[in-house]
């Protein structure tokens, strides 16, 4: 009908918050193992196609020691975040006598921060004594009320006052396990707890490697790719007002560089260049076209290659033709 109303919905019980504050920590570590998970594959995927070849030697380390950084920050987010997902059991016994020094942390926390919620008890300890207490005595009435069961003579009362006797104790131990679950629930969401504490605190760590490692990756690629745009001349030829016609012949330890730019096949020893003007210690040059070698303009270093100037540079009407110079 329309005019009912639903009955306000019944409170959660304490293990029911428990859980589902605990489901949350859970769902969120799920969550970070998920999204680097999908990093570190990035990160290993986008290596295998960078060609390490371009780079310099020293490139080539610092691009590693980038990628091997970034891959040790994934992990050590990742790791702890899934040790948060995989369940383990605790014991009421092995929280009492910390049994690790993680279960003695929790403890401590459970006696002082959630004292309150002992149920009344003020230590693990007591509550152990109790259960103890109340074990032997379950065993003392189970025995007394055989006895009264083999005695003919045994009065009504006295079968009545043990049955009360009976349900009393029952109900002291239902309670005392009620606390006990309690206890342990609490207890895991605390270890679960610090564990996920543990977890974000290595994550912040991971995360700067991560960022590290992938800044010294792209930083050593980037350069090498811009070094490798770059051709250098020696000292020998100066730009004039005009384009001064060179012959390049490339260091030999630049040539893996530059045979990746300008062609596998490019004869470096001798590469037909004009010098448009100077900076520093580079200059501005343009490779002309000619056989097996790409046409560049290249800012190059000194020190990457020795220029030779030649008398007659190639005429434009010539390059554009295709003509070699």
């Amino acid at each position: 009908m329309s005019g009912e109303t639903k009955a306000p919905a019944a409170p959660k019980t304490l293990s029911e918050s428990i859980h589902d504050a605990a489901a949350q920590i859970r769902s969120v570590s799920k969550w970070i193992v998920a999204a680097f998970g999908a990093l570190g594959a990035a990160l290993i995927g986008g290596a295998s196609i960078v060609d390490l070849r371009t780079l310099s030697e020293s490139g080539q380390n610092w691009a590693s020691f980038g990628l091997g950084l970034a891959i040790l920050g994934v992990v050590l987010v990742i790791a702890p975040a899934a040790l948060v997902l995989a369940p383990r059991m605790l014991s009421f016994d092995q929280l009492r006598r910390g049994a690790s020094g993680e279960e003695a942390d929790v403890a401590e926390t459970l006696e002082t921060t959630f004292a309150g919620l002992l149920g009344g008890y003020s230590s693990l300890a007591e509550i152990h004594e109790e259960r103890e207490r109340l074990g032997s005595e379950l065993t003392d009435v189970k025995a007394e009320i055989g006895i009264l069961k083999a005695n003919p003579a045994a009065s009504e009362e006295a079968k009545i006052a043990m049955n009360d006797r009976t349900t009393a104790v029952r109900q002291h131990a239902d309670r005392l396990n009620e606390v006990s679950t309690n206890v342990l629930s609490i207890a895991t969401f605390i270890r679960l707890r610090a564990q996920f504490t543990r977890a974000l605190r290595f994550g912040l760590l991971g995360v700067a490697l991560a960022t590290a490692g992938a800044i010294f990756f792209v930083t050593a690629e980037t350069a090498d790719q811009r070094s490798a745009e770059a051709a250098s001349l020696s000292p020998l030829v100066t730009a004039g007002p005009e384009p001064v016609a060179v012959a390049l012949d490339f260091a030999q330890d630049q040539t893996d560089r530059y045979a990746a730019i300008l062609g596998e096949d490019c004869d470096l020893d001798a590469v037909a260049a004009l010098v448009l003007g100077r900076d520093d210690d580079s200059r501005r040059v343009v490779v002309l076209p000619q056989d097996e070698c790409e046409p560049k303009e290249l800012d190059v270093p000194d020190e990457a290659a020795t220029a030779t100037s030649v008398e007659v540079a190639c005429r434009f009407d010539a390059v554009e033709s295709g003509v070699d110079c």
